[in-house]
């Protein structure tokens, strides 16, 4: 059978408390609204309202959770108790650096390495999308993003294409939309496609709905777009409570209340709700020695346990969203990384939890890229998918006559039978080290990341540019990207 996963960190009655102070939260706290059209959109859709704070009663909140409970019960809930194997990545995700091989030192991204990363995505076949691996430090900031895509489509099929993310600013919108409207075809074409309704979008915390956020959905609903999301992300003890239950209560309590606002845009653009949206609860980990966000701590997959759980007993989706998965604090390839890296896959994993890394190759946590980081990750989760698989139990594994024929030779390497199975019984790592020690003296002594490093240097050999663009198109990218950049100056 394959591996069963399943790790509780709650009891109800702990579920029972954490609840009822997310409702208090709710409540007794609210949602600051910034914009002011929203506070009266909100207020005229019967949404209880305290000035600028949305404030539902407990018996609101709840209401409202089983609207939404009924119409996305098709929609995954609880921890995963069967693993998915990963096949498929993405490489990219808007790291400020890259660790350079040659001197061992994190340097600002350029947009030449754009181009490095295309045709490494080429390479690899089960990377399907790049992203951005570094923001280029030679590109206006707010352009950043936009030039790595442009500069990388130029090279591979798989580099995303414009609809902003994370980068998406209250300065930089208007760029992202134009480019998507180039490549769609138009204003109208970009705005019909069926993937460009409403984005998801990040609460605030503490316990904030921003201008910003409200005034892109807004943009949106003249399009009668539905879909999108809301998430949060609170700082354990910087812009959130420093202990899990509390942290993970307010991410429950502020997701919640951006879920009340896409309910209301929902009715304001159609009259009534279709809970089409996603509802996505999370947290951040913080170092309080630093006073910044550290993702790997053990304590990122133990507050997602518990944010599922949640999910579960409150009868809501659950994606089982992990945003430490696969992450490590690490700066250089050492113990640390290993070590972390591991902890984040295999953990999440065995908790049923969304495993492997978000992004191949992130080091430091949104820091910096490594290309040999990435050819590690890989390994990292073919282990963990031939975990999954578990103990194959069938006629050729239990072979009878295998068995006699080996007992009687004294040694079963020889043998047909294992020769035939031995690839797929046993995980064969391409860069761990498995040989003596004086085969690996012999060979050279090399460490995992110079084999991983032979191995981008082989990518790069071998890989060839594929536009993803006609060329047409990609020169009216540019163009265009030249003249934001001269309004971005």
């Amino acid at each position: 059978m394959k591996t069963r996963s399943r790790i509780d960190v709650l009891d109800d009655a702990e579920k029972e408390r954490i609840k009822r102070t997310m409702l208090r939260m709710l409540h007794e706290v609210g949602i600051w609204i910034e914009c002011p059209e929203v506070v009266a959109m909100m207020a005229r859709h019967g949404y209880r309202m305290d000035g600028h704070r949305l404030k539902p009663t407990p018996e609101e909140t709840t209401a409202f959770l089983e609207r939404y409970a009924r119409h996305t019960r098709e929609k995954s809930a609880g921890l995963r108790e069967e693993q998915r194997p990963i096949k498929n990545f993405g490489v990219g995700v808007a790291d400020v650096g890259i660790l350079d091989w040659e001197t061992g030192q994190k340097r600002r991204g350029r947009l030449d390495d754009a181009r490095a990363s295309a045709l490494f995505a080429n390479g690899l076949d089960h990377v399907t999308s790049l992203y951005v691996t570094a923001l280029p430090a030679d590109v206006p900031s707010d352009l950043a993003a936009i030039a790595f895509l442009v500069e990388a489509a130029k090279y591979s099929p798989k580099t995303a294409g414009f609809s902003g993310g994370q980068q998406l600013t209250v300065r930089n919108h208007q760029y992202w939309e134009a480019m998507g409207c180039l490549v769609a075809g138009g204003r109208d074409a970009y705005m019909r496609n069926p993937h460009m309704g409403l984005q998801n979008f990040d609460m605030s915390s503490p316990m904030r709905l921003t201008r910003f956020v409200t005034d892109r959905t807004r943009l949106l609903m003249r399009h009668k777009k539905l879909g999108g999301g809301a998430t949060t992300l609170p700082l354990q003890g910087l812009t959130g409570m420093v202990t899990l239950a509390g942290c993970i209560a307010q991410a429950l309590a502020e997701t919640f209340g951006g879920g009340m606002f896409l309910e209301m845009v929902e009715k304001e653009m159609t009259g009534t709700a279709h809970h089409a949206f996603d509802m996505t609860p999370s947290f951040v980990p913080a170092d309080l020695h630093y006073a910044r966000e550290a993702c790997a701590p053990l304590e990122n997959t133990l507050g997602h346990i518990a944010i599922s759980q949640m999910l579960e007993y409150l009868h809501l989706p659950d994606p089982g969203y992990n945003y430490g998965r696969g992450k490590s604090e690490a700066k250089v390839w050492d113990a640390q990384c290993g070590y972390e890296k591991m902890l984040n896959t295999v953990f999440p994993l065995l908790a049923g939890l969304c495993w492997g890394p978000v992004h191949l190759g992130e080091l430091a946590t949104n820091e910096y890229f490594s290309f040999e980081q990435a050819i590690i990750d890989y390994e990292l989760v073919e282990m963990g998918n031939r975990i999954i698989e578990g103990v194959r139990v069938d006629d050729n594994a239990l072979d009878l006559e295998a068995f006699k024929e080996g007992v009687e030779a004294g040694i079963f390497s020889g043998l047909v039978h294992t020769a035939r199975s031995f690839r797929g019984e046993l995980y064969l790592p391409k860069l761990a080290s498995r040989e003596s020690y004086a085969q690996w003296d012999k060979a050279g002594r090399k460490t995992i990341e110079e084999r991983a490093h032979e191995r981008v240097v082989e990518i790069f050999r071998k890989a060839e540019p594929r536009p993803k663009y006609p060329p047409d198109l990609q020169r009216e990218l540019e163009k265009l990207l030249a003249r934001f950049s001269e309004d971005a100056r």
